[in-house]
Order: C-alpha cells, then structure tokens, then sequence
C-alpha cells in the first residue's frame, strides 16, 4: 500500500512541489500526495502539468486531450478528478459527460480534438497520415470560420 503523505509527512525535497500543486490545483490531488515519497516523481509531474498550460490549447482544450487519455487508459482516479477541472474549465456539461462516456461531443472543434487525441492513444503516438490531415482540415476549417465573426 503507498502511503498518502501530507504536507508534513511528506520527504523534505516532495514538500516544495505539493506547494505548487497546491498553488495550480486549489488542492494537493491524492495522486500527487502518494508520488510525493519520490520526489523526483513528483517533481517531473508538476512540471509537465505545468508545462502542459503553455500550450496554445485552452483550458477546455487540455481537459479534453486530459478525459480523452483518461478514458482511453480506463483511470478511474482521473475521469473523476478531470470532470472537476472540466467543469472549473466552463466545459458544457454534455461535452463533459460525453468524455466520460467517451462518446462525441457536440463541438466539432473539439470533437476533432478528441478523436485526434484518442487515435494517438491507441496508435502509440503513431497517426495515420489521413487522419492528421483530416485533423488539420478540420482546424484550419474552424479557424477560417471564426475569422468570419
């Protein structure tokens, strides 16, 4: 069994990256407080997610890619925990039950997103040719369209 450590049990090097867990989340997950017995776990974890925010993804756009992979990996910890940040995000709330049935959602754009997303999970990152430009049709399409308003 891990240990699910706090702010005060946790090792000395964990304490600073809980912080910033803290700082991003509004909360330290359960997930972050188990990883904190290895720091340097902890620490590549708070980065990526950070890292992750830079994108040129919105909030709802991450969470999408987010409820994608956690449906796909069947991680009961994370639909959960994601449908939270999903609703924080203002995802509507038939697109946010859509990712946990994992089923379309209603926003083309993001649809396109999710089914992207989900061939790169089940291909291991390897995208049909046609399936990318498909992809990239799609999102220059919605970008023209929203030129237009």
């Amino acid at each position: 069994m891990f240990q699910i450590h706090t702010e005060t049990t946790a090792p000395a090097a964990s304490k600073p990256f809980l912080e910033q867990a803290k700082k991003n989340l509004g909360m330290i997950p359960n997930l972050e407080r188990v990883m904190a017995e290895s720091p340097a776990l902890l620490e590549g974890y708070v980065h990526l997610w950070e890292l992750f925010d830079t994108t040129s993804l919105s909030p709802i756009e991450r969470q999408v890619v987010y409820q994608t992979a956690n449906f796909e990996n069947q991680c009961e910890y994370c639909v959960p925990w994601h449908t939270k940040l999903s609703q924080i995000a203002g995802m509507a709330p038939n697109d946010t039950e859509a990712l946990r049935q994992g089923t379309d959602l209603e926003d083309p754009k993001l649809e396109s997103l999710r089914r992207f997303t989900r061939s790169l999970i089940l291909n291991r990152g390897k995208i049909a040719e046609a399936e990318l430009a498909a992809f990239l049709r799609q999102a220059i399409r919605l970008s023209r369209c929203l030129k237009l308003f």
